[in-house]
């Protein structure tokens, strides 16, 4: 009797458990809160990593300046640069050009621009009379080293590349189509653009090719997309070899070889924009 008192004893008692326990057939299920996702670290873009603050682009403004453009005459030495020209009159003019820049690393650039331009008219050596024009262009390569302090705002920097110089040769009416001086073509030519008696002359010119360039200058942070440089450089060039060359009807004759100075110093100023 004791036994089975004990057992409904205990088996009312898991069932007064059980009854607390479980919650009401109306009540609210509280949820957990759901975990926040945790940021993920983005992966930097080809744009971001190779060209952001790497690749500039701007415009150049440079002044050229033609070495060893005067010669004195030495008739026992015939050193005149080709024929009676003995003076290079350089044109007082500016050139604009292109300028691209890239950066490596905080200390190393590559630079390529197009910003030299030089005109200079083949005068005899008399002053009375220029035979043409000689055109020099070029564009440059050039490796940049800056000093590598980032922080600061005006940095200065050196380099050294190759200039690829070419040159053409313009002429003047009066000396192309034979006359004997401008002011005669001017009085009995009339501008006329027929070659007198049948007679051209005619001036041919070599480009002097690469040429190793060495420049310096100074780099100032305008704004963080903006930079202004200052610079200036030499361009050890060849002389522009030229052949002078008359024709008669249809027979061409070689008449003298000679050459014209190329090599040049540059001063100028570019402003960049940073990407």
């Amino acid at each position: 009797m004791t036994f089975h008192r004990l057992a409904l004893t205990s088996l009312v008692a898991l069932s007064a458990a059980a009854t607390f326990a479980a919650p009401p057939a109306n009540a609210r299920r509280i949820s957990r809160p759901e975990r926040t996702p945790q940021p993920t670290m983005e992966e930097p873009s080809l744009a971001d990593e190779w060209i952001s603050e790497r690749l500039s682009l701007g415009i150049s403004v440079a002044k050229a300046s033609v070495r060893h453009r005067h010669v004195t005459y030495d008739p026992t030495q015939g050193n005149n640069f080709l024929g009676n020209i003995n003076d290079m009159e350089e044109h007082d003019d500016v050139a604009y050009g292109l300028v691209i820049r890239y950066v490596f690393t905080p200390w190393l650039a590559l630079e390529a621009a197009d910003d030299f331009r030089a005109d200079l008219d083949a005068c005899n050596m008399d002053g009375d009379s220029c035979d043409g024009t000689v055109k020099l262009r070029s564009w440059r390569v050039q490796a940049i080293l800056s000093w590598p302090e980032e922080s600061w705002i005006v940095r200065p920097w050196a380099g050294i590349g190759v200039e690829n110089v070419t040159a053409s040769f313009s002429h003047s009416p009066w000396w192309h189509y034979g006359w004997s001086s401008p002011e005669d073509y001017r009085r009995y030519g009339n501008g006329s653009r027929e070659p007198r008696n049948g007679v051209t002359r005619t001036m041919s010119v070599d480009d002097p090719g690469l040429s190793p360039v060495f420049s310096a200058g100074i780099t100032a942070e305008l704004h963080r997309h903006v930079q202004l440089d200052v610079f200036a450089r030499w361009t050890d060039c060849d002389d522009v070899d030229a052949e002078f060359t008359r024709t008669v009807g249809r027979r061409r004759y070689h008449m003298l070889d000679g050459s014209f100075p190329a090599e040049h110093i540059v001063y100028g100023a570019a402003i960049r924009a940073v990407f």
